[in-house]
């Protein structure tokens, strides 16, 4: 895991801190997300009765659900604070 260095207050833009650290929370939660996927993924492939076909469908719309918000957040995050007002 790397560590980012932070600005110092006074060359961040207006309200930079608090935006990246809602978005660095909101990666996170897609983190916990994902790996929630996976292990339901995992643990309903197993379950003896399921159809396999039908887990992998609900799987794949988990993900596909789930990499859209990350995408979200990431270009959220790429985007940067809005502009400061005229």
């Amino acid at each position: 895991r790397r560590t980012l260095i932070a600005l110092p207050p006074c060359l961040q833009p207006p309200g930079m801190a608090t935006e990246l650290q809602g978005i660095c929370a909101e990666l996170h939660s897609d983190r916990d997300n994902l790996s929630a996927i996976a292990e339901w993924c995992a643990a309903a492939y197993r379950e003896p009765g399921r159809p396999r076909a039908e887990t992998v469908e609900q799987t794949q719309a988990y993900l596909v659900d789930a990499l859209s918000t990350v995408g979200q957040h990431v270009g959220a995050a790429g985007a940067g604070p809005p502009a400061a007002p005229a």
